[in-house]
């Protein structure tokens, strides 16, 4: 499900007609009918219609208590009562990859319409599957790819930027502050401006869909509820150059968190 993020939302949403292929190359992931159940589970909940209510009832009888705690911050009554802020619009699922089920849990990675990825963890209980955990990003890195882990808190990115050593690199994250924060990575070069850029995005309508001075680009890395974990990866190497990573998400009293201060340069080197 979804938490929207100010540059880009976590899921991009659109609605309940779902295409996707079953990847599972593994013999031993578990039994065709497990993992059949847990994909079905998922394909239905992230497709929730927030203006159904039969829909809106299945989905929080599909999440655990846990998730719903840490992950959407409040209780399943309560954002069942606030489903269209809660869940969102419902998400399109292209496909799933690597879906396991063993001893009563399971897990998946799971590519929307715009190919960001999520991994799904899932509980079964009562012979019903779970979601029991929402990550951004694949399972597990590629072979190759270079692990930099960053911690994020109010208002920082702490990390070591002397591990990038090339643009081969992905970085496994950790929230351990008390609010939400995301990861979106700008490329940016010598006419970048934090301040200008910060006040630019801010005042968008449609944040990310225009780049201000001194961006080349811009990369959505993932999102993070307080306490939760997951691998932001751009799915492709850096190119060498300046990067910055930025988080827009308000705080309480309505300020983008990067100009409280989270706002991280960086070098790709060649």
């Amino acid at each position: 499900m979804t938490r929207r993020v100010f540059l880009l939302p976590l899921i991009v949403l659109a609605s309940l007609t779902v295409v996707f292929a079953a990847c599972n190359d593994d013999d031993d992931g578990g039994s065709e009918e497990d993992i059949a159940a847990i994909e079905e589970t998922i394909t239905s909940v992230f497709g929730t219609d927030p203006n159904d209510p039969e829909q809106v009832d299945y989905a929080m009888a599909h999440f655990t208590d846990e998730i719903m705690e840490n992950f959407f911050g409040m209780t399943k009554e309560e954002c069942a009562a606030a489903a269209e802020d809660c869940l969102g619009d419902p998400t399109v699922i292209e496909r799933f990859e690597g879906t396991t089920a063993s001893g009563g849990e399971g897990g998946t990675t799971v590519f929307d319409e715009e190919e960001s990825v999520y991994a799904i963890d899932v509980v079964e209980e009562k012979s019903e599957w779970l979601v029991s955990d929402i990550r951004f990003g694949p399972q597990e890195l590629p072979e190759g790819v270079t692990a930099v882990d960053i911690q994020l808190a109010e208002y920082n990115f702490v990390f070591d930027e002397s591990e990038i050593t090339d643009g081969n690199v992905g970085f496994p994250f950790e929230n351990i502050g008390e609010e939400p924060h995301e990861i979106v990575t700008l490329k940016v070069n010598e006419e970048f401006d934090p301040e200008a850029a910060i006040d630019f995005f801010a005042a968008q309508e449609n944040p990310g869909e225009e780049l201000p001075p001194g961006v080349e680009a811009i990369s959505f890395l993932g999102f993070a509820p307080p306490g939760a974990r997951g691998i932001g990866y751009a799915g492709e190497p850096f190119e060498p150059g300046d990067y910055a990573f930025v988080c827009m998400i308000p705080d309480p009293e309505g300020t983008p968190h990067a100009s409280n201060g989270m706002l991280s340069e960086f070098t790709v080197p060649e």
